[in-house]
């Protein structure tokens, strides 16, 4: 087997995710033997037992496996009756949605693999937080979508530069993604922020808004 080779496709070699690289290249380098390391993980409470499941989840999920009903493959754009809770807990007043209107997928990763390519072809572009999460450029530069960047002011809680933001937009633009709360800042984004973006977005007839 040792002549079989097989062939790296262009989607892979531009595939790269940023915090893997700083990772490896702080082991490379070396930690500092003078210093403690400060374990962050990766964002994931489970590991030090910081936040275990509600009761009423361990039920639900216990009454699942045991009644039998859930052992198939569900719809694809998830089961009808969690879409219909989704739709009523996150219906606006003014624009109601159906269950029709709300698609599950798995986390907001998985959800984000499915938004971007959907909106945004090769050769578009979109607006991505600086500073943000690593997974944007990544996802972006896996389906060859250009990342433009606007800017999060530290020196104003965080809050987006909307006047930056306005000069990245051109023709091809598809599409502003808002992390709010902020990743890594923390930062929420208040009224103002969202009303300002909401009014750019009708006045050019832009992009669609990724929250």
């Amino acid at each position: 087997m040792s002549d079989w080779k097989v062939p790296t496709t262009s989607v892979a070699k531009r595939t790269t995710n940023p915090i893997r690289l700083i990772i490896e290249q702080m082991r490379a380098a070396g930690m500092n033997p003078d210093k403690d390391t400060i374990s962050l993980s990766i964002g994931d409470p489970t590991v030090f037992g910081n936040l275990d499941p509600h009761s009423n989840v361990r039920d639900a999920l216990s009454e699942s496996v045991a009644n039998g009903k859930r052992h198939g493959y569900a719809h694809s754009c998830g089961l009808d009756h969690a879409r219909a809770a989704v739709a009523r807990s996150f219906s606006p007043a003014e624009h109601a949605i159906s269950a029709q209107d709300v698609i599950l997928a798995s986390g907001a990763s998985g959800a984000l693999e499915l938004a971007i390519p959907a909106l945004a072809d090769e050769g578009d572009n979109i607006l991505l937080p600086k500073p943000g999460f690593s997974l944007y450029e990544t996802i972006c530069g896996n389906h060859g979508v250009e990342c433009k960047f606007y800017t999060c002011d530290p020196e104003n809680n965080w809050e987006i530069d909307l006047e930056q933001l306005q000069s990245l937009v051109d023709g091809r633009t598809r599409a502003i993604l808002v992390n709010n709360p902020s990743n890594p800042c923390g930062s929420v984004f208040f009224c103002k922020a969202h009303g300002g973006l909401a009014g750019f977005g009708r006045e050019k007839q832009a992009p669609n808004y990724l929250g």
